[in-house]
């Protein structure tokens, strides 16, 4: 009996790898039973043109628009490979009469800096109201200086103007009082509303203060000095004995009834006693200058 395998294969191939007689003689002869032609024609199985017409799996042109992802202009220059520049100066100003407008084609941005010559964070009042810095060539002066100066700063009708006006208020302030005549010495004087005692008489001992940048013999008073020795010595050193509290009352700590010598009570400068021994110092300098602001 004769077997037959069908294969959909080249005609060139079909008489090589298919049919002959399972163990024939016939040296490999076709067998005629079957027309070659009649198994499956080459042209039924699937038509070439109705799988996937060439032209409907994906449009080359509908996936991503070539216009309609970055333009090309505006991220990245395409001839220089750089972010682009903001313009000119007029693109970036910011309406503010005491900044810079500046363009940096580096940063591809605005740059607003303040204008402050002298970096003292102020512009100056030349740019109008905007502007607060009464001179932008010291870095010193500006609104707010809280520190005192004793050197010029520029040309001036008289020392204050020279000297003063460091802060930009129109006026020259001195770090030290306008007291003038003062003797040179200090006094221990009462503050009866507190109860307690002051050293009075800190000022220039001339006859009349300096001028800023100026200098003059200057006297200072501070806090009374307290004794602390025995009363004798104390006394003896140019103390006084003197009471510190309230006093106006019956009960009150240094409380002296009118017309009535009072004596201390207590061991003065001992713990819980109001009566102390007090002196007042004077600390003079002879050449002190007037700073001012």
């Amino acid at each position: 009996m004769t077997r037959f395998v069908w294969c959909v294969l080249p005609l060139s191939l079909l008489l090589a790898a298919c049919g002959g007689e399972t163990g024939s003689d016939d040296g490999g002869a076709v067998d005629s039973a079957t027309p070659l032609d009649s198994a499956v024609p080459l042209d039924s199985a699937v038509p070439a043109d109705s799988a996937v017409p060439a032209d409907s799996a994906v449009p080359i042109d509908s996936t991503v628009p070539t216009d309609s992802g970055v333009p090309t202009d505006s991220a990245v220059s395409s001839d220089t490979g750089e972010a682009p520049g903001c313009g000119t100066a007029l693109d970036c100003g910011d309406g503010d009469d005491c900044t810079d407008d500046l363009c940096d084609d580096t940063m591809g941005g605005c740059l607003n800096p303040l204008v402050d010559s002298d970096g003292d964070g102020h512009a100056p009042t030349s740019l109008g109201a905007c502007g607060t810095d009464c001179d932008d060539s010291d870095p010193d002066m500006f609104p707010g200086q809280t520190m005192y100066f004793t050197s010029a700063h520029g040309p001036g009708a008289d020392d204050d103007e020279r000297f003063g006006d460091y802060n930009c208020d129109g006026t020259a302030q001195r770090d030290h009082p306008t007291t003038a005549g003062q003797s040179g010495t200090c006094t221990l004087s009462a503050v009866f509303i507190r109860g307690s005692w002051r050293c009075t008489g800190t000022g220039w001992t001339g006859s009349r203060e300096p001028s800023c940048g100026g200098s003059g013999s200057f006297a200072s008073c501070g806090a009374p000095a307290e004794c602390a020795a025995s009363s004798d010595s104390c006394i003896a050193m140019g103390y006084r004995l003197v009471c510190e509290g309230a006093r106006s009352r019956v009960g009150d700590p240094c409380y002296c009834p009118p017309t009535t010598t009072c004596a201390a009570d207590c061991t003065p400068g001992s713990s819980g006693c109001a009566w102390h021994y007090y002196r007042c110092d004077a600390a003079t300098v002879a050449t002190e200058r007037m700073a001012c602001r």
